[in-house]
């Protein structure tokens, strides 16, 4: 039974049925006050985890703003040792600062998705993060979770069958991350990681479509060395670019960071280089603090800048790590989210997230530009400095306003 105040939503995908319990519960009014602390509770958790996930080898991408949003509705639900080790994890207190951060985030970064142009190009920016919380069909859930859900996420809850037909559930969350990214993300989980045993995910995902401010050049890409973190040489397919583009960089102690914006100029993406032989001590160095530093030392330069077409997707089992940064309860028996439901305890079954990072001459996904007119041609007044990016490097996808890291990633093989 639906209690009064709830709407029950069935979601139905051909031959596939979810349901979500859904609060009418109106949108908390957005505080600009949250969103300062947020972000560097949410930047210090996007450097932890890309700590941890580095830490498996090879490329990486995740989007921490949407892990940190499954996690932050898992945390509506939590009491006890569990809340403590959320609030731990995602650098917060005990208090809904959060939520009101997350909910300011979203309506801010809402409006970054749509046309934009500049004097040479045109296109669309479309940005998308969610998180959601998966349980048995039919579990009646608290009040209190569905209000707060609704009030900061917008979202309920949502079930599917685990016990009867765990496959099908499998299916019905995979066709949530469909809808979530707009087809960028079809298989979420993969075939076996649901069974009838399963009673609580936790999944997010997130996805970018965004071209660059200005493209990098297609007659100008050539294969060209890159020195992989393992040593070998491999050739890889290596863009550049010419003229005036607005690019910005930064240093620190063994590295350099250049960012590339995205038109609009709201987003852009934050390539960090190490010195040569420094990338391990570099990447390991990187906690909030040091994120903050590259992102606020950015200074408009004169650039020419060298670096490889790379993409970098898949899913992530998310447990291992989170359990290695302190989620330790929340897996086990010892779990509390006794503000999910009375019906039984819970425990998170599983974790899982996905999202997709690329660049080529044309941005991030983002091939639907219309050329206004060509780039003008005459030469800087200065000759640019050139930048080869031929080595192992890492990338943040950032808003610029807030200076929230929404995906983050390495790229230590291109050809991989």
């Amino acid at each position: 039974m639906v209690a009064a105040g709830l709407t029950l939503v069935a979601v139905s995908c051909a031959d596939l049925d979810g349901r979500e319990v859904r609060s009418d519960a109106a949108r908390a009014t957005p505080d600009q006050r949250a969103v300062a602390p947020t972000v560097e509770s949410l930047n210090a958790f996007a450097a932890d985890l890309h700590r941890q996930l580095a830490l498996r080898g090879g490329n990486v991408a995740v989007s921490p703003y949407a892990v940190a949003i499954s996690l932050a509705q898992a945390r509506l639900g939590a009491a006890g040792p569990t809340r403590d080790e959320l609030n731990r994890l995602l650098h917060t207190g005990p208090g809904s600062e959060l939520d009101d951060g997350l909910n300011t985030l979203r309506s801010a970064l809402a409006q970054r998705n749509g046309e934009r142009a500049s004097d040479v190009r045109r296109g669309s920016i479309e940005l998308r993060a969610a998180g959601s919380l998966w349980v048995q069909l039919d579990t009646d859930p608290r009040s209190s979770l569905l209000d707060d859900l609704a009030r900061y996420y917008e979202t309920g809850l949502h079930s599917a069958d685990f016990r009867s037909d765990p496959d099908r559930a499998r299916r019905i969350i995979d066709r949530w991350a469909d809808s979530a990214t707009g087809g960028q993300v079809t298989q979420l989980l993969p075939k076996g990681s649901i069974s009838e045993f399963t009673r609580f995910v936790v999944p997010s995902v997130a996805s970018l479509r965004a071209p660059w401010k200005t493209r990098f050049d297609p007659q100008r890409t050539r294969l060209a060395p890159f020195t992989t973190v393992d040593g070998r040489t491999v050739e890889v397919p290596t863009m550049s670019t010419a003229g005036p583009n607005g690019f910005a960089m930064g240093r620190g102690p063994g590295w350099e960071a250049l960012a590339v914006p995205y038109l609009g100029d709201e987003l852009a993406m934050i390539l960090v280089v190490p010195d040569q032989g420094a990338f391990d001590a570099v990447e390991q160095s990187l906690d909030g603090e040091a994120l903050g530093r590259v992102i606020d030392g950015l200074r408009p330069a004169n650039v020419e800048l060298e670096m490889p077409r790379f993409h970098v997707a898949g899913t992530i089992d998310l447990e291992q790590p989170l359990v290695a940064l302190g989620l330790r309860s929340a897996f086990t028996d010892g779990a509390d989210f006794s503000g999910v439901t009375g019906d039984e305890e819970l425990s998170i079954s599983r974790t899982v997230h996905q999202t997709a990072v690329g660049a080529d001459e044309q941005g991030s996904d983002g091939d639907a530009v219309t050329v206004l007119r060509p780039s003008p041609a005459s030469p800087p007044a200065v000759a640019p400095r050139t930048v080869s990016v031929d080595r192992p490097f890492l990338f943040l996808v950032v808003d610029r306003q807030t200076r929230l890291v929404l995906q983050m990633g390495r790229v230590v093989d291109p050809s991989g």
